[in-house]
């Protein structure tokens, strides 16, 4: 197993999550653990994992509601489910929802260990097809930047075809890829997650607009709450992202928050 991959394992038993630790930390890899739910969110907003052992009997937490949210935060990183008790069905709902595989238990290492395998050595195309698409795209917002600043006064524009400008958005000096999900600001790419590039789309969408709370986190993440719900969701991920912004080349674009209402982006 290569030393550079890292793994998350989540469980409330301290002698499977010692077990495992060891013996992944042997083979030279990057572990962390974590005996509930809210830690692993915690570790899973630090940094992204290739894969990650999941319980699904957890203290706080249905492990299969954790799993939906690590597929929804980072699709691209495998999910192994340790259930309580080996049933059909759970390992049949366990794998429609993402997992790329089961262990019964009690989990031994070296079948954690192979399967860890198989589902590391089919990522690699997929990670494979992002790198080429991270270059496609930085090669692509360069290319915009240099027709950009070499249009000649006068000139009409370049008309994008359909499907072009159905798959970009502009907004000041922020690019957004909607098919490789790709958000650049001065040509930087930004490292956002799944949830907080939808954050970013829908604020340049509604430019210069303020989006108010409830519809921010509706069309971002599909969820109808209150507004107090929504007014607490939506603050934890715009100061996420206005973080993230505050790392790109400037000048860059700022997210306002208009008091009562939402947020505003001002690129």
């Amino acid at each position: 197993m290569p030393p550079s991959h890292s793994f998350l394992i989540v469980a409330d038993d301290v002698n499977l999550r010692d077990s495992l630790s060891m013996t992944l930390e042997r083979r030279g890899a990057t572990v962390a653990s974590a005996a509930n739910a809210r830690h692993a969110r915690e570790l899973l907003q630090a940094r992204p994992y290739d894969l990650a052992v999941l319980g699904l009997r957890l203290p706080d937490a249905d492990g299969m509601s954790l799993l939906a949210e690590i597929r929804q935060q980072y699709p691209d990183t495998a999910v192994l489910i340790l259930p309580a008790h080996a049933t059909v069905d759970t390992a049949i709902e366990a794998i429609r929802q993402g997992a790329c595989g089961y262990l019964a238990q009690p989990a031994c290492p070296d079948r954690v260990l192979e399967l860890a395998e198989e589902a590391l050595a089919q990522q690699k195309p997929r990670q494979r097809g992002r790198d080429i698409a991270v270059q496609v795209w930085s090669l692509l917002t360069e290319w915009i930047s240099i027709e950009s600043s070499a249009a000649v006064p006068g000139a009409s524009a370049r008309v994008l075809p359909p499907a072009e400008m159905a798959r970009l958005m502009h907004c000041g000096p922020i690019v957004l890829d909607l098919y490789t999900r790709l958000a650049t600001v001065n040509n930087q790419r930004l490292n956002l997650t799944s949830t907080r590039f939808n954050y970013l789309v829908t604020l340049v969408r509604h430019v210069p607009v303020a989006v108010p709370y409830r519809t921010l986190v509706s069309e971002a993440q599909g969820h109808h709450v209150s507004e107090a719900e929504a007014r607490q969701v939506s603050h934890f991920h715009i100061f996420v992202l206005r973080k993230t912004l505050e790392t790109a080349p400037q000048p860059s674009p700022i997210i306002q928050t208009v008091r009562g209402v939402g947020y505003r982006l001002v690129a």
